[in-house]
């Protein structure tokens, strides 16, 4: 790696790590403030109405918020497209959540107007996965390598039986754009409305400053389990970053073991 690489690798982690801190220096509360600190882990709750409209809302536990600079260093060398998406490394829980869920033919609706005037609808669907309709790359023992020439997430080595058909986003009314080869690698979606005993897998947030819309997705089981983070403004679809889920903590650099 060129010495100017290596440069701006250490720029972006640092440029993050200094972001991390600001915004958790946000969130202490002056002794005059009403306001609870951010947390991490909260207790969560639904409410369900006759349509079936889910609304999952969190209660804040009694654990603080907690960084993990090791895993945001991870993110920057091993996740990240390119070190400027580092940029959207951002605490989870310091943005603003979309709490209405919704099911729908094969999938989830998730969406809701927020205190920015913001109005989000997000769709995810899923499909069957058909083993003829790919280009399957095994090793001499048997063990799937690739799906369509391409690293895959979710099913470690075995055959996965779902794949993300379709992701849907509309913001303040605009149909995003989103090509297929966004979500074409993630497979073993996990969508299903929250409950009073699990939390959602499929959660969106608006971040801190509006600009931005984050779609997380935990998906796959056991060895295959990961997180996945797309990444839109009001108009695109920007990137999207992975990382595998057997070390029990947040994509975004909070210690999800606290």
């Amino acid at each position: 790696m060129s010495g100017s690489l290596v440069s701006l690798y250490s720029a972006c982690f640092a440029f993050a790590t200094i972001l991390l801190s600001c915004t958790t220096q946000e969130q202490k509360p002056s002794a005059s403030s009403e306001q609870p600190p951010i947390i991490a882990g909260a207790d969560t709750s639904t409410t369900s109405s006759p349509s079936g409209n889910t609304t999952f809302s969190q209660r804040p536990p009694t654990v603080p918020l907690q960084q993990d600079q090791e895993l945001v260093e991870n993110l920057i060398r091993d996740a990240l497209h390119h070190p400027r998406d580092a940029r959207f490394i951002e605490i989870r829980d310091s943005a603003k959540q979309l709490l209405n869920y919704r099911r729908i033919p094969d999938g989830i609706e998730i969406s809701d107007t927020l205190a920015s005037g913001n109005r989000y609808l997000v769709r995810i669907t899923k499909k069957k996965f058909h083993a003829k309709r790919h280009h399957i790359t095994r090793d001499s023992a048997g063990w799937i390598l690739q799906i369509d020439r391409k690293p895959y997430w979710g099913s470690d080595g075995r055959l996965p039986r779902y794949e993300i058909q379709k992701i849907e986003v509309c913001i303040n009314g605009h149909n995003i754009t989103i090509p297929k080869r966004a979500w074409a690698n993630y497979y073993e979606p996990s969508l299903y409305l929250p409950d009073s005993t699990r939390p959602p897998h499929a959660t969106v947030y608006e971040s801190r400053d509006a600009r931005y819309c984050y779609l997380y997705m935990s998906n796959g089981d056991a060895a295959g389990a990961y997180d996945v983070k797309f990444i839109f403004d009001h108009r695109t679809y920007i990137t999207d970053f992975a990382l595998l889920d057997a070390i029990d903590l947040e994509i975004d650099g909070v210690d999800g073991s606290h």
